[in-house]
């Protein structure tokens, strides 16, 4: 068994990436958004590079089937459009 950093979150225990462009009024503002722990390390910043589900923080994606990790556009096509609410870094 070896232990490694997270290759999900890069040791930090959170999952932090891009939103959109902060089209129409998303919160991201085309940052970064932390959207939470992340789910390959489950928060703590390192894995066993033997066990773990390097795929775990795109199906955590996938399963809530968000469309923004931001609040999402307050106008336009994409408003109302499923959101996870992140915090914008």
């Amino acid at each position: 068994m070896s232990i490694i950093t997270c290759e999900g979150c890069q040791g930090t225990g959170r999952l932090i990436t891009e939103c959109c462009n902060g089209h129409d009024g998303c919160s991201c503002k085309g940052g970064l958004v932390d959207v939470g722990i992340c789910r390959v390390c489950n928060g703590h910043g390192y894995t066993d590079s033997e066990h773990c589900d390097m795929k775990a923080n795109v199906n955590y994606l996938k399963f809530t089937g968000a469309c923004f990790a931001g609040s999402g556009p307050t106008k336009g096509y994409w408003q109302g459009k499923t959101s996870l609410n992140g915090n914008p870094l």
